[in-house]
């Protein structure tokens, strides 16, 4: 938000929000090259791709709609 006074944008709920993702995106991008480059010294990788069994456990578990729910519970 100091970013955006500084650059003469509105102080709204608009720019609060744009400002939230940008700064939630950058840590998630920044833990994810940080993650991949030390795991890459340490473990060899696997093959790609995830399986049809794989992908239908992740997309039905439900703790991601629980913690879907407690992130709009907390914003």
């Amino acid at each position: 938000m100091g970013a955006a006074y500084a650059a003469g944008l509105p102080m709204d709920a608009v720019t609060t929000m744009l400002a939230t993702l940008i700064s939630l995106w950058a840590c998630t991008l920044g833990q994810l090259w940080v993650l991949d480059r030390r795991l890459g010294t340490l473990v060899e990788r696997g093959p790609k791709g995830l399986c049809g069994a794989q992908l239908a456990v992740h997309l039905d578990a439900e703790i991601s709609l629980v913690e879907g729910f407690y992130t709009l519970l907390t914003y």
